[in-house]
């Protein structure tokens, strides 16, 4: 474990800009309990150099079940940051996640994978989420927020370090 980051007081967002190093070129975060003040959806952004990185340097697709059973996805080419679900959680329902980012030190594409679990206008949802950032430095960590600006009203993030091969 590299960090955890509990919120118990609401924030912005949760910043985790500096968990990375050149020790481990994958990472793993694990996200429970993460519920906003005002329903909003849950997106990130990788960090470079220990800031947000917000270009439009993001492309991901994904897809997404509900237990009424629909389905659907989502995706982008060109986008600043990417979502966690595919549509807004509602106030007071704790978000689950598993971020998995690979190639972290790589001058070409950081990826990530994401799989995510919530109560979204009143059914469950599980979501499946592939992203690639192109940008020449290595990413030093991740930020979650809320969509729509909403507070992130509490959390736990762990941060673990994969080990190279």
């Amino acid at each position: 474990v590299l960090a955890i980051h509990t919120i118990s007081s609401p924030v912005l967002s949760i910043d985790c800009f500096t968990d990375f190093s050149a020790t481990y070129d994958s990472y793993e975060l694990e996200v429970y309990n993460l519920a906003f003040s005002v329903t909003d959806a849950l997106k990130y952004r990788f960090a470079v150099a220990g800031a947000a990185d917000t270009t439009g340097n993001y492309a991901y697709a994904g897809s997404y079940i509900t237990s009424a059973g629909t389905t659907g996805s989502m995706g982008s080419t060109s986008d600043s940051s990417c979502p966690v679900n595919h549509g807004n959680v509602s106030t007071g329902i704790h978000q689950t996640a598993i971020i998995r980012i690979t190639n972290a030190n790589s001058t070409n594409y950081k990826q990530a994978r994401i799989w995510s679990h919530s109560k979204i206008s009143g059914t469950f949802e599980t979501t499946d989420v592939g992203l690639s950032l192109s940008t020449a430095s290595a990413v030093t960590g991740l930020q979650l927020y809320g969509a729509a600006g909403e507070t992130i009203s509490s959390a736990t993030v762990i941060v673990r370090g994969v080990p190279k091969i």
